[in-house]
């Protein structure tokens, strides 16, 4: 399926690049072996897989410009490389091709109006971070989460079940991919407080303030002093002896352990419904992709355990 890739965007500079920084490439493939091993038709199945991790390529060039980063996957970003107004002029054409594409090889219209309305959930949805505060609670942080994540997920499964009948499978499956992309969201967060091989310690998400689960955690954890420092701390730029005060308020806080323990809970779920709709040959996939996931981040924090 990803010959449709190169043919028809192959003359998109930003999107090709950036998919070259997307360094993991499981979102398609996760939807096509539940697809089938629930004998979703192949035009149907192998579109929509290839929608999933083109549409969150796309969300990668959106994402990069609106946090200011500057690298991805070891490469500069498609902003940083073409600029932003042709990066999102690019992003904008390459969505409306493979809407287009959708209608016409599920032979469903009603396919392209449900991508905008996921893709602009998703786009809604980091309006609504940027405006959470301290007090948000973590169960309004996740579900933030899981409507940031449905178009690369959700958006695909109920568009098989609405042309095949399958719904029961496929909302099973939607439960399961959203735990697994939740683990994978907090795996994120939790990299910005300890680092990783793909990943610099920046705790932008403090500097700028924007809550995620992690962050929840850290200011239960901390008491008196501590509490009062972090909290001074977000929304500002930080000095070294902030960064210091915060890799000690990492340790003390608990926070590794506590959302560590809710990372493993979300995989343990996700590959639990997973289990109900797959077969075992394909559900080895999922196996492999949690243990690499894991080996990858227990690497990562094993300075904080």
């Amino acid at each position: 399926m990803w010959e449709v890739f190169d043919n028809m965007f192959v003359d998109n500079a930003p999107v090709v690049h950036t998919w070259i920084t997307h360094v993991h490439k499981e979102k398609g493939l996760f939807l096509d072996l539940i697809g089938e091993s629930n004998n979703i038709p192949d035009e149907i199945r192998k579109s929509l897989a290839m929608s999933a991790d083109l549409l969150w390529t796309l969300s990668l060039i959106i994402d990069d410009i609106t946090d200011v980063d500057v690298v991805r996957g070891g490469l500069e970003v498609a902003w940083q490389k073409y600029g932003t107004q042709e990066s999102m002029a690019s992003a904008t054409e390459c969505l409306q091709r493979l809407l287009k594409y959708l209608a016409v090889k599920t032979c469903n219209p009603q396919v392209a109006y449900d991508g905008v309305q996921y893709v602009q959930m998703g786009i809604n949805s980091l309006e609504e971070h940027r405006h959470m505060t301290l007090g948000t609670s973590v169960g309004e942080i996740v579900r933030n989460y899981e409507r940031r994540c449905d178009f690369h997920a959700t958006f695909q499964l109920l568009t098989m079940a609405r042309l095949t009948g399958k719904e029961e499978e496929m909302q099973t499956a939607a439960a399961g991919l959203r735990y697994i992309n939740q683990a994978g969201q907090l795996i994120n967060d939790l990299k910005d407080f300890v680092g990783g091989d793909l990943y610099a310690r920046g705790f932008s998400d403090i500097s700028r303030s924007v809550p995620t689960v992690p962050i929840r955690y850290m200011v239960d954890g901390l008491q008196g002093a501590d509490k009062v420092k972090f909290r001074s701390l977000l929304g500002h730029t930080l000095n070294s002896e902030d960064m210091g005060f915060l890799v000690g308020a990492i340790k003390r806080s608990g926070v590794v352990d506590r959302t560590v323990q809710r990372i493993c809970d979300c995989y343990r779920s996700g590959l639990g419904y997973i289990a109900q709709i797959v077969t075992p040959f394909n559900y080895v996939w999922f196996e492999r992709w949690y243990n690499y996931k894991m080996d990858s981040f227990n690497k990562s924090i094993e300075n904080y355990e």
